[in-house]
């Protein structure tokens, strides 16, 4: 499709109607995958940006935190306030690189994996629900716009290539773990 024609095809009052509409929906699907997220959260006293954290350093064990700031576009005072927070309450473990002292991995600690399983595992919960709703066809058309509007994303990208299933790499990470308390 050339320029011109995205151009009037998205400029269409109609179609530009349904696609605030779809940004709209978009929004409230966030903020309900989300919810009960905020409570496990607002009960630990840590938010959105912790959750953040500790869901790239779930799937991206022994990450360091230049990684951690390339992948979630953030400077390092943006990320350096909430995962201090996490290392204070015990959610989040440093460790130096083998080979290079000068730089930090990330862990989770067991709380932390704990955490992250429990607000993983409520949101698995709502998107199976919709996905039965919505039948296999549906979670797959979901899957390639998703994937779409996810294009050229670093942290979509990185998290996609490393490989092997999430369990797989949570099961990385909890051995690393044990390997920093010896």
């Amino acid at each position: 499709m050339t320029a011109a024609a995205r151009k009037s095809w998205a400029y269409n009052p109609a179609r530009h109607q349904a696609l605030d509409e779809a940004m709209e929906l978009l929004q409230a699907a966030s903020r309900n995958l989300e919810g009960s997220s905020r409570m496990i959260l607002a009960k630990r006293g840590i938010g959105r940006a912790h959750q953040r954290i500790i869901h790239l350093i779930s799937r991206i064990p022994g990450q360091s935190i230049s990684d951690m700031l390339a992948r979630l576009h953030v400077t390092k005072q943006a990320l350096n306030t909430p995962l201090n927070d996490l290392k204070r309450k015990g959610l989040v473990r440093t460790r130096r690189q083998p080979g290079n002292g000068r730089r930090k991995q990330l862990f989770l600690t067991p709380s932390g994996l704990a955490l992250e399983e429990a607000l993983s595992e409520e949101q698995r919960d709502r998107l199976a629900a919709a996905f039965r709703k919505v039948g296999h066809q549906g979670e797959r058309g979901w899957r390639r716009t998703m994937q779409r509007l996810a294009d050229g994303d670093r942290l979509f990208a990185a998290m996609r290539h490393l490989g092997g299933s999430p369990p797989v790499r949570r099961m990385l990470a909890r051995r690393r773990l044990g390997h920093l308390s010896r």
